[in-house]
């Protein structure tokens, strides 16, 4: 509604309506109505703050506005698609909480599964491991019998080479007899042990492929969907940062200083910048405040 017909407006109301009201009261009433007719279409309805200079340049200003009309015409697209995510993303997580429930289900069914046979295994296996660990500890050699057996690997190595020289006696023959023997005995209680442990480790496996064929494979559990994508909000601020050639960040502070000298209708003064720059200045923020009101206007995010 333009500004002429909105007093109109009034008029006719006082007069017909509320032929009663004072002359004040109705004055009042007008001058409401004429600033925020003023204020629809963009025009200051405080006085003029006037400064000497600014922290923003009428460049940046110019890039504030061409930024700022990038958000306006990127607004319907993107709450579209907002809207469109925010659809998605709750479909998703409904799905998401199907599968929980199914999976869980199942996990416990396994779960059970799974602990019954291995519960019934368990003495066996107690069993094996009990026998492993005897080997084992019967493979370990102490310091005592590592301190003979060098020793004895010592005389057998002075035997053998007595015995390749020709000139190896009987009692050589039987250091390396005995040595050999040591040997073996060694060797056959680490082959013991590895026997054990082997025997363990298939026991296991087993167990393993009983569980699978019984219970089934493990369940697996479902991936929670990710969070919505960027807002309405901040994809219009991204249209806005990248068409005023601004980072995100320099763009959302700038541009909140830019709206701020607008719509306090901040002017400057010639004097300590040239007046062609601060006539530019006061024309760029004319500018911001036409580019507000649109906004609002159009429900785009401030």
């Amino acid at each position: 509604m333009s500004r002429r017909v909105v007093i109109a407006a009034l008029g006719v109301l006082a007069s017909a309506v509320m032929p009663s009201m004072s002359q004040a009261q109705f004055s009042k009433l007008k001058k409401a109505a004429t600033s925020a007719a003023a204020s629809a279409a963009g025009v200051p309805t405080s006085p003029p703050r006037y400064v000497e200079n600014l922290d923003l340049t009428s460049t940046q200003l110019a890039q504030v506005n061409t930024g700022l009309a990038a958000e306006i015409a990127a607004a319907p697209q993107a709450v579209k698609d907002a809207e469109a995510q925010q659809k998605n993303s709750e479909k998703a997580k409904e799905q998401y909480e199907k599968a929980r429930a199914d999976y869980e289900q199942r996990r416990d069914k396994y779960n059970a599964c799974r602990d019954k046979l291995t519960q019934e295994a368990a003495p066996q296996r107690e069993a094996l491991e009990k026998k492993a660990g005897a080997a084992g500890e019967s493979a370990e050699i102490g310091e005592s019998e590592e301190a003979r057996m060098e020793a004895q690997a010592k005389a057998a190595q002075a035997a053998a080479e007595r015995m390749a020289a020709g000139k190896g006696t009987p009692a050589d023959q039987q250091t390396l007899d005995n040595f050999q023997k040591t040997m073996a005995g060694f060797t056959s209680r680490g082959t013991n042990a590895m026997a054990a442990n082997q025997e363990v480790e298939a026991f296991d496996n087993a167990l393993v492929a009983k569980i699978e064929k019984t219970c089934g494979a493990k369940p697996v559990e479902p991936t929670a969907p990710g969070s919505a994508a960027n807002t309405a909000a901040e994809a219009i601020q991204k249209a806005g940062a990248t068409a005023s050639g601004m980072t995100l960040a320099t763009w959302i502070v700038t541009r909140e200083k830019a709206i701020g000298y607008a719509q306090s209708n901040t002017q400057v003064k010639a004097g300590k910048i040239p007046e062609a720059e601060a006539d530019a200045i006061n024309s760029a923020l004319g500018v911001t405040r036409e580019r507000v009101v649109a906004m609002q206007k159009a429900g785009v995010p401030m």
